[in-house]
């Protein structure tokens, strides 16, 4: 059973930061191969984080990177590559003990450590689930960069019809 608590602004502030600060040198990494604009979404974008205070994983954030470059140039895997790479390295710099290259995001994972800056118990205190995607003009996801692990293969993606009219649903909540 889940045992569900808010975040409050205050605990979730430092994290925050520290991520967009991570995303921030990821940008400066990266500038020379292409430019990206960043977007909060998901429950972060609406102050509703929440965490399971009986389990060991923590509460993220969920970010929406846009790439401008010419998508001729760039194959979906380079992209990946180039943000996967900067994200280890910048992720390193920022006290992330993890990055992770998932199906939809790179992921960002910070643990719990010990005064001597030993891993204590694998608690997640905080992570990001960062996707890379195009957006329409409107500023709708359109297509996600998706990575098939099994055959190895990285490509762009139509979104789900689930998600048509996801903002305008949660409006109505």
């Amino acid at each position: 059973m889940y045992h569900f608590n808010y975040v409050s602004k205050a605990l979730a502030k430092p994290y925050r930061r520290k991520i967009e600060k991570t995303i921030n040198e990821v940008q400066n990494l990266v500038r020379k191969e292409f430019t990206f604009m960043f977007f909060l979404t998901g429950s972060a974008k609406r102050k509703l984080i929440t965490y399971d205070v009986r389990t060991n994983k923590g509460f993220d954030f969920d970010y929406d990177i846009v790439v401008n470059c010419d998508h001729s140039k760039y194959s979906p895997e380079k992209i990946k590559r180039i943000l996967f790479d900067a994200f280890q390295k910048a992720g390193a710099n920022n006290d992330f003990s993890k990055v992770e290259n998932s199906k939809r995001v790179i992921s960002l994972k910070m643990y719990e450590n010990d005064n001597n800056g030993l891993l204590v118990t694998p608690t997640l205190v905080c992570g990001a689930d960062i996707a890379i995607v195009i957006k329409n003009s409107k500023g709708i996801v359109e297509k996600y960069l998706n990575y098939d692990k099994s055959r190895n293969v990285y490509s762009w993606e139509i979104q789900p019809k689930d998600f048509d009219g996801l903002e305008e649903r949660i409006e109505q909540i």
